[in-house]
């Protein structure tokens, strides 16, 4: 598919001094699909040449793409009842998202940064993973899962980022509901500092009905960066989903650690409230509200703090299924004393006109 649209943006440098500018851009949408006996391959890339009207040394291409390989039927010929799958996503763009919902996931998007926007800067960021997964019994199941997540910021202000992770878990498949217990290592390289993080914790996965679903999750990290400085803080999740015959509903609450903030080379804990409705008014209109609040706090009593809240809105108009159009604002309010994170107040207002073949 082939996408135009016009952007207002109030704060175009996302710093603490606002100047605005008109945005033009013209994006394509790329997808692969293929399937073998072996294996299901699924990609998808999207370049966007963005054109500024006043500010034209901003003219900018960003890049996003996804690669999704699923092996069930090569790896379970090897080992009967075994699935693998191999997943990517990147991004090259001035400016990453300190959050986004993810609607095929139904919840906070991988390539957020967890809750902190940095000023404008030339940015990649790229999460691999693996996932394996192997039934022990009828309703126990075993989960092994490695990811690796990569954050490179084209200005030295920010701190680069290198983090593996390995998780392993245990469920247990009731007749609404499944029960897991999970454990991981994360080893995060933030310049020339060290981070590792171990965790633990279980939760279960609820089905109330056939349109209401629930999952509660409870455990604890224990940070380790060095020098004697461990840190231990609760990790936890609550989250909801409801469907309605032209509604949707997700939202939900979350608490982790950060290692990888890009502002300081000190892991942070995490909280995230986020909320996403989603509305089909007819055939051909469809609306999505939204909104999320996030708190980053660095551990060990280093004493910085980041704020952030974003509310959103969008609407579109299917002139044919190939042919649709939408608008849409946004509303980012940062806080912060930290240096690397400045105060921020952005709003957006967007027109597009997308037509696919």
């Amino acid at each position: 598919s082939v996408s135009l649209s016009e952007v207002y943006d109030n704060n175009i440098y996302s710093s603490p001094t606002k100047r605005e500018d008109f945005i033009t851009s013209a994006g394509l949408n790329l997808a692969l699909t293929y399937t073998s006996p072996s294996f299901d391959l699924t990609g998808a890339y999207n370049p966007d040449f963005r054109l500024y009207e006043e500010h034209t040394e901003l003219n900018v291409v960003t890049h996003t793409g996804t690669l999704g390989i699923t092996l069930d039927r090569w790896i379970g010929r090897l080992i009967p009842g075994l699935k693998m799958a191999l997943r990517d996503a990147f991004t090259y763009t001035p400016e990453l998202l300190d959050y986004y919902f993810d609607v095929t996931q139904g919840g906070p998007g991988i390539l957020s940064t967890g809750g902190i926007r940095v000023e404008r800067n030339n940015s990649y960021s790229n999460v691999a993973s693996l996932d394996l997964a192997y039934p022990l019994s009828r309703k126990t199941s075993l989960t092994l899962a490695y990811s690796n997540h990569v954050t490179e910021y084209s200005s030295s202000r920010y701190v680069d980022s290198l983090t593996h992770s390995v998780r392993a878990g245990l469920a247990y498949s009731l007749l609404r509901s499944t029960l897991y217990l999970n454990g991981g290592w994360g080893d995060t390289e933030a310049d020339t500092s060290s981070i590792k993080t171990y965790l633990a914790e279980g939760g279960i996965r609820y089905i109330v009905s056939p349109t209401v679903s629930l999952n509660i999750s409870a455990g604890m990290d224990i940070v380790d960066e060095g020098q004697n400085d461990t840190s231990t803080a609760f990790r936890g999740s609550l989250g909801l989903s409801k469907r309605w015959r032209y509604w949707s509903l997700a939202g939900g609450y979350r608490r982790s650690t950060n290692p990888s903030t890009g502002v300081t080379t000190r892991s942070t804990t995490y909280d995230l409230l986020y909320l996403n409705l989603s509305m089909r008014h007819s055939p051909y209109l469809t609306s999505t509200i939204g909104g999320n609040y996030s708190k980053n706090a660095t551990l060990g009593g280093g004493g910085g703090h980041v704020s952030s809240y974003n509310i959103y809105g969008r609407l579109n108009y299917a002139f044919t299924p190939e042919v649709q159009a939408g608008v849409g604002i946004s509303h980012f309010k940062q806080t912060s004393d930290l240096s690397g994170a400045p105060p921020i107040d952005k709003d957006q207002i967007m027109m597009n006109l997308r037509a696919t073949w």
